[in-house]
């Protein structure tokens, strides 16, 4: 007969496992969200160069695309979600467009309020457009690249757990192709980073690491490793870009990512503790809109100030993420109380009446076009 004390401390040890991992993840985000900040204080070239940013400090968003991946497969693994059907939950989606949205907006309209009072920008449509296009500042891709990854996760998650490896490739494979269409027709910067194609492959990555159980073997990651570090130091440090790569994003894009595809795992899997690290990556998402703002505002005068670049950096580092947090813990309320109102809606005959709605307006007879 088995031992209950012994089931006792199995299960003791898993859910220690899970706090671990856990942790662990809110660690490296919170080091992915400081080497934003990093990344977004006013380096020349040079010095970029000098410290090595192509090769850690630039993969900081690269990372959260993986992380993304990694953390939305095991919740999908929790929830027992095996099929298209149960991953298109109305209410789970509506959950999670408005804990990403209601922060963004209120950061959004704060900074352009802001930037109308200090004549940088005028009102009209461009409050919309900017509105529609992830805001105004550094990282303002991020906001509509999560919600297209909201649209598109599931059938990248399907795909990678039915063929696994193969569709690891075959996505890869597509994020190539995406590169040479916006090659072949031309795209601009300003659509090339606002779609989710760029990322898919680290997004499948995230999901391959989270539900494959074949070890990725120590050849592959050395090559992947060896074809990044070696694409990051032709175009970061020779200037030599593949024509059909977008130049001004060469330095994140699917090949240059390569090279911390297998560090990743790496720190995954260790048992990392630093509190103040790991609040800092459960609060990464305030954070990083706090940031956007911040750069968007106030960065001209902190970097013509006769302060030096590491002076800047402290005071940019402990002012954002000071304003972060406590921005965090008071929309967190926000978001907490509309949820509660939400709740206790039924979508389902909501959408129902709404649909029955429009169709009655535009088949009305008082209509004239």
């Amino acid at each position: 007969m088995r031992d209950k004390s012994d089931t006792g401390d199995r299960t003791d040890k898993s859910n220690d496992n899970n706090l671990s991992r856990n942790q662990t993840i809110d660690i490296v985000k919170g080091l992915c969200i400081i080497f934003v900040l990093i990344n977004h204080t006013d380096w020349n070239h040079q010095e970029r160069l000098k410290y090595l940013f192509p090769f850690w400090i630039e993969m900081a968003v690269p990372v959260f695309m993986i992380i993304s991946g990694y953390v939305h497969a095991i919740s999908f693994k929790n929830r027992k979600i095996n099929s298209f059907s149960k991953s298109f939950n109305l209410s789970l989606f509506v959950n999670r467009f408005i804990r990403y949205t209601i922060p963004f907006i209120i950061i959004y309209c704060i900074e352009y309020i802001f930037l109308l009072m200090t004549n940088k920008i005028n009102l009209g449509w461009n409050f919309f457009i900017h509105l529609i296009t992830g805001g105004i500042g550094p990282g303002s891709y991020y906001y509509p690249l999560i919600i297209q990854f909201l649209l598109i996760y599931s059938c990248i998650y399907f795909f990678i757990k039915k063929w696994e490896a193969g569709g690891l490739v075959t996505i890869g494979i597509f994020n190539l192709l995406y590169e040479l269409f916006q090659y072949s027709y031309n795209l601009n910067d300003s659509c090339y980073r606002l779609l989710i194609f760029r990322d898919i492959f680290l997004i499948g990555y995230g999901c391959y690491l989270a539900t494959s159980k074949r070890k990725i073997k120590r050849i592959w990651n050395l090559f992947s490793m060896g074809l990044g570090g070696a694409f990051i130091l032709l175009t970061q440090y020779f200037n030599i870009v593949p024509p059909f790569f977008n130049y001004n994003w060469s330095g994140t894009s699917c090949l240059a990512v390569l090279f911390i595809l297998p560090i990743v795992p790496y720190f995954l899997q260790l048992d990392l503790k630093c509190p103040f690290i790991e609040v800092t990556g459960k609060f990464s998402y305030s954070i990083f809109l706090i940031q956007m703002a911040y750069f968007a505002i106030f960065s001209g005068y902190v970097s013509l100030s006769n302060m030096t670049i590491w002076l800047q950096l402290i005071i940019n580092i402990s002012i954002i993420m000071t304003i972060g947090i406590i921005f965090h813990l008071w929309q967190e309320k926000i978001v907490f109380y509309l949820l509660f109102k939400i709740a206790d809606l039924d979508f389902a005959k909501f959408l129902g009446v709404f649909m029955k709605y429009c169709n009655d307006i535009l088949t009305s007879d008082d209509l004239n076009i």
